[in-house]
């Protein structure tokens, strides 16, 4: 027979046990070979990890990126997967289905880097890591150089799949750093200096009444930019919170309606902005160990591609580990799933 001694200590350690379940809710292992923790949006400053003096950032594993669907077919998308092996990684532009779940690699190059766009014309433009933009068939054929000089980021196409549009913000000589506008036979069809915007254009989304909502720069803040293609008219509308890196966009991208912008930023996360009333609603919020990225949003408007970043720290946090994943969503953000 249990003596009250013993019933006590039995009590007391079910107690125990119960509390660090409770504690410890939050801390998901996700690599169980070195025992490394991610802690759900916990600050960097409650961490003892300072991300501006952080070593180095490593990737885990396979890191995928960049979803775009393909604007025919809202089953497909491409991105970008980064294969870490033996500490060198590889790069690819793959095309993935949601019915059948296939996925087929496009092209393998090391120097793929940036922003990937589906055009309605079929396609696939991306820029390599010397800012060169190049085409490509979604059967991985044809691929074309399209820029020779100067540099272009962040592509974006229009909804029609007549004209791309990408930024020069590097070149030494203020008369070239602006928007281009090149056809897809690498025609310069157009040019817009970054003295008339005061600013930089980033991150671009390009509707079907051509106007073109941009995460505009101008040294001190970011906005909600929207530039009219036809007139080029350009206004700064929604100011993100305070200027600092974390405001900068990390995505954008009109719903099919044209009235409404969906972003995503480090510091509020996945947000939707009506253009005509502009409050911002949260969509999912982001945090210092959850980034939300690159958007796309389907042909029909009712559904979302992400691609979601998750951080960890090890034991020594000299430097920060982060896995990077896509999921899709309804348009509302519930029914989140991951894709890959």
């Amino acid at each position: 027979m249990k003596t009250l001694k013993s019933i006590l200590i039995h009590i007391t350690g079910v107690i125990l046990l119960i509390f660090l379940f409770q504690s410890c809710r939050h801390h998901i292992n996700v690599d169980n070979a070195n025992s490394n923790l991610y802690i759900e949006c916990q600050p960097f400053d409650e961490t003892g990890v300072d991300p501006m003096r952080v070593i180095d950032y490593y990737q885990e594993k396979t890191c995928v990126s960049n979803p775009c669907f393909n604007p025919n077919n809202s089953d497909e998308f491409i991105y970008f997967k980064f294969v870490l092996d033996a500490n060198f990684i590889s790069k690819q532009l793959v095309t993935y289905n949601l019915r059948t779940k296939q996925e087929f690699v496009v092209l393998e190059d090391a120097n793929l880097s940036g922003t990937v766009k589906w055009a309605k014309n079929n396609w696939i433009v991306f820029k390599n890591t010397g800012a060169v933009l190049y085409k490509i068939k979604p059967d991985g054929d044809s691929l074309t150089r399209l820029t020779f000089c100067l540099a272009h980021y962040e592509p974006e196409v229009s909804a029609d799949g007549k004209v791309i549009i990408a930024t020069d913000r590097i070149s030494s000589e203020s008369i070239y750093r602006g928007d281009k506008f090149i056809s897809f036979d690498g025609v310069r069809l157009d040019s817009i200096p970054m003295k008339f915007y005061g600013g930089a254009n980033l991150l671009k989304s390009w509707n079907t009444d051509n106007i073109i909502a941009t995460g505009f720069d101008d040294g001190d803040n970011t906005y909600l930019g929207l530039l009219n293609y036809k007139t080029k008219e350009f206004k700064k509308t929604l100011r993100f919170s305070s200027p600092t890196n974390r405001n900068i966009l990390n995505g954008i991208c009109w719903h099919p309606n044209n009235s409404e912008v969906f972003c995503s930023n480090d510091s509020s996360g996945l947000i939707k902005i009506n253009v005509n009333t502009l409050p911002p609603t949260t969509i999912k919020n982001g945090c210092d160990t959850r980034k939300y990225g690159v958007i796309s949003i389907s042909a029909d408007g009712k559904k979302m591609l992400v691609d979601k970043t998750i951080y960890w720290f090890p034991a020594d946090k000299k430097y920060i580990h982060f896995q990077s994943n896509i999921y899709i969503m309804d348009i509302d953000g519930s029914n989140e799933e991951k894709v890959l």
